[in-house]
């Protein structure tokens, strides 16, 4: 398991599907993720955005998950440096 996926709340059923990757800034040194958060059924019932962002200056890296429900309020957003 990925350090992001703890930091991510599912209910009992619930899990992670992953919709897509890009990569940004003028040296692609943003990667990120976008994953449903899916229930047993099949609907989604959130989404969480997996952000990985190396600093060009310094190569300090920083880690962001922000998670949100169906209704789009704000479950989880957390930053760290590994």
């Amino acid at each position: 398991m990925e350090e992001w996926e703890s930091k991510v709340v599912l209910k009992e059923g619930e899990s992670l599907k992953f919709g897509r990757h890009v990569s940004q800034g003028f040296m692609q040194e943003e990667d990120v993720e976008y994953y449903s958060v899916v229930r047993a059924d099949g609907t989604t019932c959130g989404s969480v955005k997996v952000t990985d962002h190396m600093a060009v200056r310094g190569f300090r890296r920083t880690i962001s998950v922000h998670q949100t429900d169906s209704t789009g309020a704000t479950v989880v957003s957390e930053s760290w440096h590994p």
